[in-house]
This record gives C-alpha cells, structure tokens and sequence, in this order.
C-alpha cells in the first residue's frame, strides 16, 4: 500500500485575467493582507491570501477569512 508521508504543498490555477496556467507553492508563493473596506458604516475587514500571476500580475484571490 502507498502512504503520503508528508502531503504535497502545489497546488494549480488558472488566471481569470489571461488564462495562464499557473502552478504554485502554498509555503513559498502564498501572500497574506488586510484588506480594509472603509465604504461600509461597521468598516468590514479580512484577511485574504493571494497569488499574483508573472504573466500580467493579476492579484488571484485563494482564500478570504473575516478579522474581528
């Protein structure tokens, strides 16, 4: 039987800007900010993780998660 010893950390996207396929690394090429939206009266915020593609350096957004 095949076990995984360590789980792998590439994971696949395609940009919705230019369409390039892109392969990254969770560890290394991941990106984390705050993203503020000062428009709204209760002035929401979140933390958003993101890529930005080498071809046209689109921002790709992987995950958002609300900060309090």
């Amino acid at each position: 039987m095949i076990k995984i010893l360590v789980p792998g950390t590439l994971k696949r996207i395609k940009c919705g800007k230019c369409g390039a396929l892109l392969q990254y690394d969770e560890k290394e090429d991941v990106k984390e900010e705050e993203n503020k939206m000062t428009k709204s009266p209760s002035k929401f915020s979140c933390k958003q993780k993101f890529i930005a593609c080498p071809q046209c350096w689109n921002k790709i957004i992987l995950d958002r998660v609300s900060a309090k």
